[in-house]
């Protein structure tokens, strides 16, 4: 798997809150078994995204996709799951917090980007 990157965070498009991006990426044997852990992942993003004061509205999902991972030989050797959460963050003095925490919950795959 890979590492946690971040990036530096730009003014979201509303006053009042940011909109930095989570996307994350897993890899598993199988695609349904992709799926099912990306799915688990976003919605730890979510639930931590909740917790910190973004409310439904201002939660998307979005760019979900399953694709076959390949070895040197060019034989599929697993599948990776990705897709994009992105939140509106209205507490903006606990964004830094609210960030790292939503990364840790995404797992070593995440990226952040706003």
């Amino acid at each position: 798997m890979g590492r946690l990157r971040r990036r530096r965070f730009a003014p979201g498009p509303c006053p009042g809150g940011d909109w930095p991006r989570y996307q994350r990426r897993v890899r598993a044997a199988g695609g349904a078994a992709a799926w099912a852990d990306n799915n688990r992942k976003a919605a730890a993003i979510i639930a931590t995204l909740k917790s910190g004061g973004s409310a439904d509205r201002d939660i998307q999902t979005a760019q979900l996709t399953v694709n076959p991972t390949y070895g040197p030989t060019q034989v599929i050797t697993g599948y990776q799951a990705s897709n994009l959460v992105t939140a509106k963050l209205r507490h903006l003095e606990a964004a830094g917090t609210i960030i790292d925490d939503a990364a840790a919950a995404a797992g070593n795959d995440a990226r952040v980007d706003g």
